[in-house]
């Protein structure tokens, strides 16, 4: 996705038009429609601007990440929790996490534990399949 894509979507989510953006960031109208022409695209320091303005990652409007919220959105929604809800949040993601290292713990098991007659192209296969059948369950 372009980065004008991603800059329409947050205008989208957000419920503001260019000219609203503009009047959040100071960033001229013309600047923000060039962008999303992709005439030019915007610098560092604007994506910033543009990122708090319309409450999304700067990462996700850089294209680094797929992930549009911020961090400090899912915090701001944690920290309005009450306390019983913030520990089922913390165990979800923990048990999230136990997973996700557990994937690529089955992995190193199974290389440690494989015949060395297998290629490489094998092994991928095995692996493959494995990760398969984690993503069924």
């Amino acid at each position: 996705m372009k980065i004008s894509d991603r800059i329409r979507a947050a205008l989208h989510n957000k419920g503001i038009t260019q000219a609203e953006l503009s009047k959040l960031t100071g960033i001229s109208k013309s600047v923000i429609s060039e962008w999303l022409s992709d005439k030019y695209e915007p610098k560092q320091d604007k994506i910033y601007i543009m990122a708090e303005a319309l409450d999304v990652s700067p990462s996700w409007l850089f294209g680094i990440s797929d992930q549009m919220e911020s961090v400090n959105d899912i915090t701001s929604i944690y920290e309005q929790l009450e306390p019983e809800r913030q520990k089922r949040v913390y165990r979800y993601a923990e048990h999230e996490l136990d997973l996700q290292k557990g994937m690529e713990d089955d992995d190193i098991l199974i290389a440690a534990h494989h015949d060395d007659d297998l290629t490489e192209e094998e092994m991928q296969e095995i692996n493959d399949f494995i990760k398969k059948v984690k993503e069924e369950r």
